[in-house]
């Protein structure tokens, strides 16, 4: 795609794979409808990922929940940021690049979904 640029930032921070073969969904692995407008302001959303925390634990693999308030660290890159209430969830965005340690007045940045999803059906 030539015109793969958002007008609003500097590149677009994400990747389409075309699977030859179906995934196999269970009660564990499933998959999610895009956003196809962008949430409402106050919209209750959540970005997950294994990055640092603002405690600076290390990133590994048996982080898989945290509840805490903070924005995206380092290690969170391509997580999803999935945002509704009660049975519509959608995915939002996609982590692009987090904040600094604790820092909420340097929030993190995301791939815009809605975006991308329109911008993908035009081309079609």
């Amino acid at each position: 795609f030539s015109s793969y640029l958002h007008s609003d930032t500097v590149t677009t921070d994400v990747c389409i794979l075309h699977l030859t073969e179906p995934l196999q969904l269970n009660n564990f692995f499933r998959t999610i409808p895009a956003c196809r407008a962008e949430p409402s302001v106050g919209t209750i959303c959540t970005a997950t990922g294994w990055g640092d925390t603002c405690k600076n634990e290390p990133s590994n693999d048996t982080k898989a929940q945290h509840d805490h308030s903070f924005p995206p660290r380092n290690g969170d890159s391509g997580g999803p940021l999935v945002c509704g209430s009660g049975s519509f969830r959608c995915l939002a965005g996609a982590v692009s690049f987090g904040g600094e340690p604790c820092a909420i007045e340097k929030p993190a940045g995301f791939a815009n979904v809605a975006w991308l999803y329109n911008f993908f059906m035009e081309d079609k």
